[in-house]
């Protein structure tokens, strides 16, 4: 414990803490969003943690832990809703499909048949960049939950790749495009991401859900996907072409454990694919994936596929930043935060008749997904204003769920913004200034993709 708190001490950055003092002190003063007393505490308090987050002024699990504190004296959320992500099905789900991408990566025969996948790439940099986004399209009927399948395929391409220190800004960059990969490809089906689709559809109305179940999603949003899905691995190609500099075939030449294929492969393999076939037929016999996940582990560590060691995989930093970043959006929602920001950005929405009345709306959706942070809480908030709104206006609601279900989904700047790439982050696997990066890209990105790709396609089926 000694040693932990010593290094924690060594991890602050006084100077870093002084710049954000002085920022949240001058919110303070002029208090732009006219909040009361007690909205201004828990906004502030928010931004001080999330900018500690984001320049590492705080180490992460203090800094969330004492944001979880302060929700829990401060905020008008009972206690008992402010951890509740600790006992979530979701959290259950990285936990156990954490120590089930183990066994995944540890498996000869699955090891074997990846690195041949990604091998026969033969060195090519865009292969490496495009196959997260053909594995990210084929595991969606197989593995239902995007965190498992950013878990999964972030752990096997990071045993793949090389740990050479060569290689370390190169992998960063070959694992960052994994996780946009998952974000991009499962937005083509309405089941793409069991938690965020699903919730953007019920917040949506029982119109707009069972309007929008089953083909009416694909045919709105899976060749969009696709051609989105196509153009990103350039778009990180050439935002990272500095850090992709260093890039050499070399990456892929990793020496494995073992190449014998053995008894406990055999069988963990037959585990794995029964965790799969469980996973697929979730809708069929209601067994959450997190359980059948939690039923396999028992026979992988007595096989020998995973050992004691293994837990360590289990990331509790992980888990303590997911718990105070899942929180975030329940509580400024319940001390009137979030209705106070969109109560003040309607007023800049202009008329129906504008050109710019759906690009306001984009910016007005980024704008709360930056003050709210979750993609769902957002959703939540937003669109029971908006879909009356523009349908005043002459549009079908249909338009504004997808609009903002893109928005969310691909802009973001900071980890708490969006949960499948702060797993990446939880892992080590990149860092935060490449979110960033890519993030800040598509607040630009964002408008073109919709009003140049999305909205297009909609008027060729019809929908608008």
């Amino acid at each position: 414990m000694t040693t932990l708190l010593q290094s924690y001490r060594e991890q602050i950055k006084p100077k870093l803490l002084l710049i954000i003092g002085v920022v949240i002190g001058l919110l303070l003063l002029f208090n732009p969003f006219a909040f009361n007393g007690q909205q201004q505490l828990i906004f502030l308090s928010l931004l001080f943690i999330v900018y500690s987050w984001a320049t590492k002024a705080l180490p992460r699990t203090p800094a969330s832990l004492l944001l979880l504190i302060l929700f829990a004296l401060f905020g008008n959320t009972p206690a008992t809703q402010v951890f509740s992500f600790a006992w979530s099905p979701t959290l259950f789900l990285i936990v156990t499909t954490s120590l089930l991408s183990v066994a995944l990566s540890k498996n000869t025969l699955i090891r074997s048949w990846m690195n041949q996948v990604i091998r026969y790439s033969k060195g090519n940099l865009f292969i490496l960049l495009a196959l997260p986004y053909v594995f990210g399209f084929l595991l969606i009927p197989v593995i239902p939950q995007a965190f498992a399948r950013g878990i999964i395929l972030g752990t096997l391409f990071h045993h793949v790749l090389s740990d050479e220190p060569k290689f370390a800004e190169v992998k960063k960059i070959m694992l960052l495009n994994v996780f946009v990969a998952i974000s991009i490809t499962y937005m083509a089906v309405s089941n793409g991401d069991i938690v965020l689709n699903h919730a953007i559809l019920a917040f949506s109305g029982e119109a707009v859900d069972t309007a929008l179940q089953g083909m009416p999603w694909i045919t709105y949003m899976a060749v969009p996907t696709i051609i989105f899905a196509i153009i990103s691995p350039l778009i990180i190609r050439g935002l990272f072409q500095k850090d992709l500099a260093h890039y050499d075939p070399a990456i892929l030449e990793k020496k494995q454990v073992t190449d014998v294929v053995t008894k406990a492969d055999k069988i963990g393999l037959a585990v794995i694919l029964l965790v799969f076939l469980g996973w697929m037929f979730e809708p069929l016999h209601g067994i959450s994936a997190w359980i059948i996940c939690l039923i396999a582990l028992p026979v992988l560590f007595y096989v020998g596929i995973l050992t004691p060691t293994d837990k360590k995989a289990v990331n509790l930093d992980l888990l303590i930043f997911l718990i105070a970043a899942f929180s975030i959006g329940r509580v400024i929602q319940d001390v009137g935060i979030s209705e106070r920001i969109v109560e003040l950005l309607t007023h800049v929405i202009p008329s129906a008749q504008s050109i710019w009345f759906l690009p306001s709306l984009i910016l007005v959706i980024m704008g709360l997904h930056m003050v709210i942070g979750s993609a769902i809480a957002t959703g939540s908030v937003a669109l029971p204003i908006l879909i009356p709104l523009v349908a005043q206006a002459g549009y079908d609601p249909i338009v504004i769920t997808l609009i903002l279900y893109i928005t969310v989904n691909m802009h973001y700047l900071l980890p708490f913004h969006h949960a499948t790439m702060m797993i990446g982050i939880g892992q080590r696997y990149y860092h935060d200034q490449h979110m960033f990066k890519h993030g800040l890209f598509m607040t630009v990105g964002i408008f073109i993709l919709i009003l140049g790709i999305f909205l297009p396609w909609w008027k060729f089926t019809g929908l608008l």
